[in-house]
């Protein structure tokens, strides 16, 4: 709030298929923290938001290194660590823009259904016959 400048606000409930990726888009950062109980995983809500076109600050976690290149998504792993990469943000918002910009392109690029599922096929018959 302090950093910000602004007041809190919640606007309520946003089904997740009707208007979730418009609020992503449109918010000023969509902070990512992930459950304790998803340790080796990662949630939706990292690719929603960018494929949506929206700014994300996330937790570091191995997993979500492993997908998306570090210097690309400003991650954090504190709390100190995390009021800088949202100053960082705020004052930033020419960059703020081109990571939204970036990060899409890299979505579209290696994280669609169809690249993600050529990938999986490739794998799971590399080294038979070629054949599917």
């Amino acid at each position: 709030k302090r950093i910000l400048k602004s007041p809190e606000t919640f606007k309520g409930h946003v089904p997740y298929y009707h208007g979730l990726s418009s609020v992503y888009r449109r918010s000023f950062i969509t902070l990512n923290i992930t459950h304790a109980q998803l340790s080796r995983g990662c949630n939706q809500r990292v690719l929603d938001t960018l494929a949506a076109g929206g700014f994300l600050i996330t937790d570091s976690r191995r997993v979500i290194e492993q997908l998306l290149p570090r210097q690309k998504i400003p991650m954090y792993t504190n709390a100190r660590e995390l009021l800088m990469r949202i100053e960082s943000a705020v004052k930033d918002p020419a960059g703020r823009f081109a990571h939204r910009r970036e990060t899409l392109e890299l979505i579209r690029g290696k994280h669609t259904y169809d690249v993600r599922m050529k990938n999986m096929l490739d794998s799971r018959f590399r080294g038979n016959d070629g054949g599917v």
